[in-house]
């Protein structure tokens, strides 16, 4: 898939495999149980900067729009992801996989 923009950009590689490139960290989630063990995965945070994806903070935005609709955002602080997420419930990386998952 082309990414058009990397403001909700992820990225994740495999030992021994190219740089895979997402345009919505949705996307990365949903391929993730399709990874081989020792994956890196990164997120391009709402700051700008990119973080692991087990290290960042994630939220379901509340009118977040992002490429391919899952409105899952990136952050660098627990409360950074609450004070954004609908729910007001910051989550971690397992959690947004459950999430698209159940989708």
């Amino acid at each position: 898939m082309l990414v058009s923009s990397d403001a909700n950009a992820a990225q994740s590689r495999a030992p021994g495999e190219s740089t895979r490139f997402y345009d919505d960290i949705g996307c990365l989630a949903a391929d993730s149980k399709s990874q081989r063990e020792g994956t890196v995965r990164w997120v391009r945070l709402a700051s700008g900067g990119w973080a692991s994806a087990e290290s960042a903070w994630f939220a379901l935005g509340r009118d977040a729009k992002t490429p391919m609709d899952y409105g899952i955002l990136a952050f660098e602080s627990r409360d950074q992801a609450q004070a954004s997420d609908r729910d007001g419930q910051p989550r971690r990386w397992a959690a947004v996989m459950t999430h698209v998952e159940e989708r």
